[in-house]
């Protein structure tokens, strides 16, 4: 019966109702005539950012030519600073600036591992971060071109 339904009607029923994005892949699930539907709509909008996680997702979509082919709307999504703004890895934290859940931190004596460790997770969150380039490298010049490097590669993909 599903398959007599005009395309038309499953964008309609898929889009104008609150289905979210678990509801539309637990549609894709359905049939085959339905995964096309829910398929064009769940890729329809896709997200980036300097995040790895969302630049590795950019690129398994844009690898896949049934996925890619959905892609409509590209947002990029600006993040604020890349690390926090109160750690600095080479110079003490600042305290001032940090935020209330660490400042008990400060007083105990792995406080300098605890902000290398936090600082080395965070870079690898990043795929692309000109923040860190100017805070971490003493060389600001050469850290900033290997920065837009990435950039540059990324772009050159397309």
């Amino acid at each position: 019966m599903s398959q007599d339904l005009p395309a038309e009607l499953f964008r309609i029923i898929f889009s104008e109702i609150n289905i979210t994005h678990d509801d539309l892949k637990s549609l894709r699930l359905v049939s085959k005539s339905w995964t096309d539907h829910a398929t064009d709509l769940l890729f329809h909008r896709i997200c980036l950012s300097r995040l790895k996680k969302d630049r590795d997702a950019f690129f398994n979509i844009t690898s896949c030519p049934h996925l890619a082919k959905c892609v409509r709307v590209l947002v990029w999504y600006e993040l604020g600073n890349d690390i926090p703004h109160w750690y600095l890895p080479d110079e003490a934290p600042h305290y001032d600036d940090m935020p209330e859940s660490l400042e008990s931190l400060h007083e105990g004596p792995d406080t300098r591992l605890f902000y290398v460790e936090l600082a080395s997770q965070i870079k690898d969150l990043f795929w692309f971060s000109l923040q860190f380039a100017l805070d971490r490298d003493t060389d600001t010049n050469n850290a900033v071109k290997g920065e837009l490097k990435k950039l540059e590669d990324f772009m050159a993909q397309f």
